[in-house]
């Protein structure tokens, strides 16, 4: 999964090319458990960000 911002003041989708002059911020990995992913997943996850 990755995070990325664009400069524009409303940009539709955020996709990384110059069009939306959009930059990587972040990149997340998440590594899958032991035993596999289960059939059904439930992920809750929480991004803390400073202004």
């Amino acid at each position: 999964m990755s995070l990325w911002r664009s400069s524009l003041t409303d940009p539709k989708y955020c996709l990384p090319n110059e069009d939306n002059q959009a930059q990587l911020v972040a990149k997340i990995d998440i590594e899958p458990p032991e035993g596999g992913w289960p059939s059904k997943l439930k992920h809750v996850q929480l991004m803390i960000t400073n202004l």
